[in-house]
């Protein structure tokens, strides 16, 4: 299996292939906070093909104006699960730059970190994205330990697990 997952902007719904610049980069897990800006609906299956082989994979893509204004109503709940572990501004710092992405469309690839095993993993995305709208922080994290690492007590290393990495 391999490791990373990607939070980008793009112009069309099903871009899956990221940009150079402008992303989030996770290594190992789903940071906690990409999951608020997705609802249901946002999963999409994916055929991908290569060759003589094909398969489906799990994406969330969402309007991403729209995914910004999910994530702000959603973030007092993100606020409540992680505590102050994260370094100040580390939230804001994310929802900023979303908001100054190119593009239409917030997608999160998430293909590296599943398992391969489309209905699970279905079941795991919608139980996360389930207990964000029913509000618990609790059940948030229950539902997320799968994806998410436990948090650190340093606070870059909560930032990794919470937020991602850029690189630009």
């Amino acid at each position: 299996m391999a490791n990373r997952a990607y939070l980008f902007s793009a112009d069309l719904p099903d871009a899956w292939a990221f940009p150079e610049d402008r992303y989030y980069d996770s290594r190992w897990n789903i940071p906690l906070s990409w999951f608020f800006f997705y609802g249901l609906p946002d999963i999409k299956h994916v055929r991908v093909t290569f060759g003589e082989s094909a398969w489906d994979e799990l994406k969330l893509a969402s309007d991403r104006e729209a995914a910004i204004r999910r994530f702000e109503v959603r973030r007092p709940i993100l606020e409540a699960a992680v505590g102050a572990g994260l370094p100040t501004g580390a939230i804001d710092a994310l929802v900023n730059d979303v908001r100054g992405w190119q593009g239409r469309y917030l997608l999160l690839d998430p293909e590296e970190i599943l398992d391969d095993e489309a209905e699970k993993d279905l079941d795991l995305l919608s139980l996360i994205l389930q207990a964000i709208e029913m509000g618990g922080s609790d059940a948030v994290l229950e539902a997320a330990r799968r994806f998410v690492y436990p948090f650190d007590d340093d606070p870059e290393r909560c930032r990794d697990v919470v937020i991602g990495l850029t690189y630009w």
